[in-house]
C-alpha cells in the first residue's frame, strides 16, 4: 500500500481520549513541545509573544497564556488533548484522502505547531491530489520553518520528523539553502587571495620598471 491507505475514504470519528490518534499524537507532542509549568515568552519573537504554558499551549479558555502563569501536568495534558482534537476535526475537514494514524498524527503536529491556517498552504493541496511521498516530503520540510518570520534549525527539524512520519521517507537533514531551495552564496575571502595579489604586483612592478 501506497503513503495513502486506499481503503476508506474517510476517517473514522475521533471522540475518546485513548483513542489511537489522540495517544500517539500526545506522545508525538509531548517530545517536541517539552513540559513547562510556568508561563514564558517566545524567545524568538521580538515582543515575546506567543506566551507559552504547559505543552506548547498559547491560550487558555480562548484567552491568550499571561506571564505569571502557572499549570499542572494533568491540566497541560487535558489542555493538550483537547487542541489535539480540535485540530483532528480542522484537518478531516480540509484533507479529502484517508489518512493512517502516523499520518494524522504527523498532520496534527504541523498543525499544532503553525495553526490551522497551515492548511490552506501548499503541502495540504499536495496531500489531496495524493503526490508522491517524496514530493510531499520534499514539501514538508519547506512549510514554515520559521519563527517571526526567521528561518529556525529547531522548526526544521522538526518538520524532518514529520515529513518522516507521514510518508516513511528518509529525509537528510540539510543546511537551510538547502531547506528553502536556495542556493547558498560563496563569500569572497581575500586573504585566499593575497599571496596571488602579492605575485601579480611583483610581476606588473617588474615589467613596468623594465619599460
Amino acid at each position: 500500500m501506497g503513503v495513502f491507505d486506499t481503503l476508506n475514504n474517510s476517517l473514522p470519528p475521533v471522540t475518546v481520549t485513548g483513542s489511537a490518534v489522540v495517544s500517539e499524537a500526545m506522545k508525538f507532542l509531548k517530545l517536541g513541545e517539552g513540559f513547562r509549568a510556568n508561563a514564558y515568552k517566545d524567545p524568538l519573537s521580538k515582543n515575546g509573544l506567543p506566551i507559552t504554558i504547559g505543552y506548547g499551549t498559547t491560550q487558555i479558555n480562548g484567552k491568550p497564556v499571561s506571564l505569571g502563569t502557572t499549570i499542572t501536568e494533568p491540566e497541560a495534558k487535558a489542555l493538550l488533548i483537547a487542541r489535539i482534537k480540535k485540530d483532528i476535526e480542522a484537518i478531516k475537514k480540509k484533507v479529502k484522502v484517508s489518512l493512517t494514524t502516523p499520518q494524522m498524527v504527523a498532520a496534527v503536529s504541523i498543525v499544532y505547531n503553525c495553526g490551522a491556517g497551515v492548511l490552506n498552504d501548499k503541502l495540504f493541496t499536495l496531500i489531496n491530489q495524493r503526490a508522491s511521498p517524496e514530493t510531499i516530503a520534499a514539501q514538508w520540510v519547506k512549510t514554515r520553518p520559521t519563527s517571526g518570520g526567521v528561518w529556525n534549525e529547531a522548526l526544521y527539524k522538526r518538520r524532518v520528523k514529520e515529513a518522516e512520519k507521514f510518508t516513511g521517507v528518509k529525509v537528510i537533514a540539510g543546511t537551510k539553502a538547502a531547506a528553502t531551495g536556495t542556493k547558498a552564496t560563496a563569500k569572497f575571502d581575500i586573504k585566499k587571495y593575497l599571496p596571488l595579489l602579492l605575485l601579480a604586483g611583483i610581476v606588473l612592478f617588474i615589467a613596468l620598471k623594465k619599460r
